[in-house]
């Protein structure tokens, strides 16, 4: 199982507020010693505000217009099916795919060279 929280709080022209919870649980088989399957599942639940004024330049004939905003955003859905491979390719090299199904597709990849 893997999650995660992150909080952002920024200021400047607009004021943005960010709080995201993350939990992916997962069971898989592993085949040998370097392949790997599973399924599982992400659950997000994420909740976002942003304020401030745009300020719009429409020319000499309008001029400046200031646009006051206060936006609130959250996902429809919080949890979603995933399932993924990770394999070992060599010694030093391992390619790891996820694939999220259901109201939130998702595709996270990755490649990976070890130093040694």
């Amino acid at each position: 199982m893997t999650g995660t929280f992150a909080e952002t709080n920024l200021s400047g022209d607009f004021n943005s507020f960010v709080q995201a919870t993350t939990i992916q649980p997962r069971v898989g088989l592993r085949f040998g010693g370097d392949s790997e399957f599973w399924i599982g599942g992400y659950f997000i639940d994420a909740e976002e505000s942003h304020a401030g004024t745009a300020i719009l330049d429409l020319g000499p004939l309008i001029g400046v217009v200031p646009i006051d905003f206060d936006v609130k955003l959250s996902q429809k859905q919080d949890f979603s099916l995933s399932f993924g491979t990770h394999m070992m390719l060599s010694h030093s090299w391992e390619a790891t795919i996820e694939v999220g199904a259901g109201d939130r597709d998702t595709a996270p990849a990755n490649l990976t060279y070890r130093f040694e």
